[in-house]
């Protein structure tokens, strides 16, 4: 039996279950990125799942019961458990990692979301046809009102106040903390067993603490809304390495550039000698391209506000050479009035892909718009050395749709999936094909000058 003021306990118990729902939904999505990205496609299964595990949910819970408090309190307790450590960053990187021999990650996400998202979301799909019999109204049509709205009401500000605020401000760990902690809440409110159902919340409660919070504590110096971000360091900081959502952004070995950004420094600033340019970056990563580089004035571009504090505390310990501005790489390209003599694009969204929306013929375009005559645009990417896939085919094609004069180079010939730099030049295409029947190849080479 439901405690004194069952009106509001009922409203309560379907606004915290709309809230934690959709709560968890964010969360599902927001975990997924370093593995998959957070492309339309797997967002779609994800909401997919979610709509169709609602869907049985209801059916399920419509069907005649004698004990509605125990089967609430049943399924909050189990979709609190199941969701707080099966969305842990510690669970999620054993899962993807420890079966990336079985299938690839992509395959892996669709099975997380029929064993995890499906069974959670099932659980709280009951709660509104299971709430339904307790409320009193004169038509069937105002009750099943009345409980859609608090529900709905919930899912709404689950949705918003989880990115916007308990996200951005206390991480990842604690977002789903609170989630669970709230369905083990309506339990105790919904349970004669206060004592059975406290000493159940504390202990799976502190077991969530440990596998989330301090996990994360020990392994990330921050999570939010939009990455999350871990520095390694080796024995007196001869190594450190810059990851973000579980990509190596940046790394730094005796506190030099290592890897494909020593590469491009190599290449842009002392062989080519490039000087005196206004140079962009879209993607910071750790700020890295910039570091010791003088003569050039550089603009770095990356969505999260955070990530300059959290490179120069914790990873350069030193402020960055350039100007910073927290905008989407797409909206500022789209936005800017301001030319460059070098744009380099360099964002990554999960462990390999760049986000979709800065892929693009479109968005390539724009960036083309944006340069000097003469200028470059300089991009990284992580692709098959041999171009034997059809992303890195098509990134090529894309790139070279645009820009048809780049030069290509892999920052290693040792693995399969690697660093592939492109850099383009925005010269005017006077160029022709030289055919058998055509050919003054000889004679163009002739006329050539210096």
């Amino acid at each position: 039996m439901l405690l004194n003021n069952k009106t509001f306990q009922i409203a309560l118990i379907l606004f915290i279950e709309g809230f934690v729902s959709l709560a968890y939904q964010m969360l599902y999505i927001k975990q997924m990125t370093p593995f998959v990205g957070n492309s339309v496609e797997v967002v779609s299964w994800i909401i997919g799942v979610f709509l169709i595990a609602l869907a049985i949910g209801y059916k399920i819970g419509g069907n005649p019961t004698k004990n509605i408090e125990e089967k609430l309190i049943k399924n909050f307790i189990i979709a609190a458990s199941v969701g707080g450590f099966f969305l842990s960053f510690q669970f999620l990187e054993i899962y993807f990692n420890g079966l990336s021999f079985i299938a690839s990650s992509y395959y892996l996400m669709i099975l997380y979301c029929i064993i995890i998202v499906f069974p959670v979301t099932f659980l709280l799909g009951q709660t509104i046809p299971l709430m339904t019999n307790k409320l009193k109204g004169d038509s069937v049509s105002e009750i099943s009102g009345n409980v859609l709205f608090l529900s709905t009401i919930g899912s709404f500000l689950g949705a918003i106040l989880t990115t916007n605020i308990i996200l951005k401000y206390l991480g990842v760990s604690y977002t789903i903390l609170i989630s669970s902690f709230l369905l083990f809440m309506l339990a105790f409110i919904i349970s004669q067993k206060k004592i059975w159902i406290t000493v159940i919340t504390v202990l799976i409660t502190g077991s969530l603490y440990k596998f989330n919070v301090s996990f994360e504590k020990n392994n990330y110096i921050s999570t939010n809304q939009y990455a999350s971000y871990e520095v390694l360091r080796y024995p007196n900081d001869k190594l450190k390495v810059f990851k973000s959502n579980g990509s190596n952004s940046s790394i730094l070995v005796n506190g030099q550039k290592y890897g494909y950004i020593k590469l491009l420094d190599e290449i842009l600033f002392k062989k080519m000698n490039i000087q005196d340019k206004e140079i962009l970056v879209i993607g910071a990563g750790g700020f890295l391209i910039s570091k010791d580089v003088s003569n050039n004035k550089f603009t770095y571009i990356d969505i999260d506000p955070e990530i300059k504090e959290l490179a120069e505390r914790f990873f350069l310990y030193e402020d960055i050479n350039g100007q910073f501005i927290a905008e989407d790489g797409r909206s500022f390209i789209n936005n800017t009035n301001k030319n460059f003599d070098v744009v380099i694009l360099d964002a990554f969204l999960s462990k390999k892909s760049i986000p979709e929306h800065l892929s693009t013929i479109e968005y390539i375009k724009k960036i083309k718009t944006r340069l000097n005559n003469e200028g470059m645009f300089v991009v990284n990417v992580i692709g098959k050395r041999n171009f034997k896939d059809k992303y890195t085919q098509s990134i090529y094609k894309t790139i070279n749709t645009v820009f048809p004069y780049c030069y290509v180079q892999s920052s290693s010939y040792e693995f399969e999936d690697t660093n592939i730099q492109f850099i383009c030049m925005n010269t005017d295409d006077i160029g022709k094909i030289y055919t058998d029947d055509r050919n003054n190849s000889n004679s163009d080479f002739n006329k050539t000058t210096d």
